[in-house]
């Protein structure tokens, strides 16, 4: 006698994911005995099928593909976007077919090697303006979409539409160069040569207009050109929203000539590039040396043939002093010129306001103070300052300190105290001893005989000393809410005599770290 076993047979899809789902039966989708039969078949009953047949003894199961083909179509989404100089923009790829083996971009017919069907472009430059395509491809066939960024706004960068080249000429005919720029705004061109700046002068005249197309045409001409005007010349065009450079040497032949250098400063720890304002032609070297030895001499610094140094990560023990730069042709004639370096090391100044407290009558009152650090020369190490630091308790008739402490930055800077946002002034009662980086202290202060970058060990005062108090008084709080006296109205130009008593103020500092709160809530 034979039995026959029930066989149990199942159909799944792999997801996205390649896990397996049961197949969803429906009026489309129908299973008869071990057979799916897909009626009116789409695009997304593409997939990787399993059937599973199952008995009492056990199963087996076997994969299949079902691909659906269907005419591949696309478009690009915006089809046309117009996106201020800056700002970002995003296109969006959308195709319908199968199957899409490859999504490919090209910008003005040139491919890109973006291959995802969004493209996004986070600053919009000029560069990025024009048609864009979107292609999606498989074995029998492609389809693509078209769209176009255009630059919006009042905001376009300059560009160079025409520059000078490089000319080489004896003494004796007119120069005349060349550069043309366009932007918005309309951008103005500025000239130099090895860096320095160019005016009007008796030989050289600058001059720039604008056309009808809004270009700027800008010229340098120069009558009679001389050995000594050879050099690296530049044209600069610039703007609100940028700036563009070129540069093309100039060669006069003569003798070789080093225009004179002006004095570097440098912060430590940064890096120095210098270039050799070298005139004549032909030259056949140029090298720097330091203290007579011929650069380089360490691994932080590089030399070149066009005359460029560069010394990485400049120390003041080794790096400061004077350079000097040699050109040679090869006739043996040479020129020297010499630079002078500044490494600019950090220091600390420390500057007090001492009030000293005469008072009887007091009122409640919190005066904002600050300490001012200003520096005058660029280029250098912006001055740093310590949070204003208070003592725990001063009473009345002692003397109120606060310490100014600058911990970084290069001399020469100048110190001011302001309170309630106006400049601390003296006046009667009050001395203010004026001081700076380069000043020398008096009487009972220090006095520095040498300048105060090279005694950055010493402490200077500066004193904001109060005497003779006879009107309105005013208390502050300290860290621990302690009460600090001292006179009001020598801060100020004009007394406070209709101030209400108690008023609201609070003690503030030019640190944002330090923070106090009033006593009184």
């Amino acid at each position: 006698m034979y039995i026959l076993d029930l066989l149990l047979c199942r159909w799944f899809k792999f997801n996205e994911n390649d896990r397996k789902t049961p197949v969803e039966l429906n009026d489309r989708i129908k299973q008869v005995g071990g057979t799916l039969i897909i009626k009116e078949a789409k695009v997304d009953d593409s997939g990787k099928y399993l059937c599973v047949v199952n008995n009492s003894v056990g199963g087996e199961s076997v994969e299949t593909v079902l691909t659906v083909t269907a005419p591949l179509n696309a478009q690009v989404e915006p089809a046309v976007q117009t996106v201020e100089f800056g700002r970002p923009a995003t296109f969006t790829c959308s195709y319908t077919g199968n199957p899409v083996k490859s999504v490919s971009w090209y910008k003005d017919g040139k491919p890109l090697k973006h291959k995802e069907a969004v493209l996004r472009i986070p600053n919009v430059g000029r560069e990025d303006k024009g048609m864009y395509q979107c292609f999606v491809r498989n074995d029998q066939e492609s389809a693509q979409g078209t769209a176009e960024l255009k630059l919006g706004g009042r905001f376009e960068p300059p560009q160079l539409t025409w520059k000078f080249s490089e000319e080489t000429l004896q003494p004796g005919p007119p120069v005349f160069l060349k550069c043309v720029a366009s932007g918005n705004p309309t951008p103005e061109i500025t000239w130099e040569l090895d860096g320095a700046r160019l005016t009007n002068s008796e030989r050289i005249q600058v001059g720039q207009y604008v056309t009808v197309n809004g270009e700027v045409v800008s010229h340098l001409n120069i009558s009679a050109v001389h050995t000594n005007d050879g050099g690296l010349y530049s044209c600069i065009a610039s703007s609100t929203v940028g700036s563009l450079r070129h540069s093309a040497r100039l060669n006069v032949y003569g003798l070789p000539h080093i225009r004179t250098m002006d004095k570097v400063a440098v912060v430590a720890g940064e890096d120095m590039i210098v270039h050799c304002p070298v005139a004549g032609y032909p030259i056949d070297s140029i090298v720097w040396e330091k203290n007579g030895r011929l650069l380089p001499i360490n691994r932080r610094q590089k030399t070149f043939p066009n005359g460029t140094l560069i010394v990485e990560k400049v120390q003041r023990s080794s790096d400061q002093g004077r350079y000097t730069c040699v050109a040679r042709n090869s006739q043996g004639y040479t020129a020297r010129g010499d630079l002078d370096v500044q490494v600019m090391d950090n220091f600390e100044n420390i500057l007090k306001l001492r009030v000293d407290m005469l008072s009887l009558e007091l009122y409640r009152l919190e005066i904002p103070i600050s300490c001012v650090i200003l520096q005058d020369k660029k280029k250098l190490e912006p001055p740093q300052v310590n949070p204003l630091i208070m003592g725990k308790k001063v009473e009345m008739g002692l003397t109120f300190q606060i310490s100014c402490i600058v911990i970084g930055g290069d001399s020469p800077i100048h110190v001011s105290w302001f309170k309630d946002g106006q400049l601390i002034r003296p006046a009667v009662g009050v001395s203010i001893p004026s001081y700076d980086s380069a000043s020398e202290s008096d009487g009972r202060h220090k006095r520095h005989t040498r300048k105060f970058d090279e005694c950055l060990e010493d402490e200077v005062e500066n004193l904001l000393e109060i005497s003779n108090v006879n009107r309105n008084k005013t208390q502050l709080s300290s860290y621990e809410k302690e009460n600090l006296l001292y006179s009001q109205d020598r801060f100020l130009t004009t007394p406070l005599s209709d101030e209400k008593e108690n008023p609201d103020y609070r003690l503030s500092f030019a640190d944002p770290k330090v923070s106090v709160k009033s006593p009184w809530g």
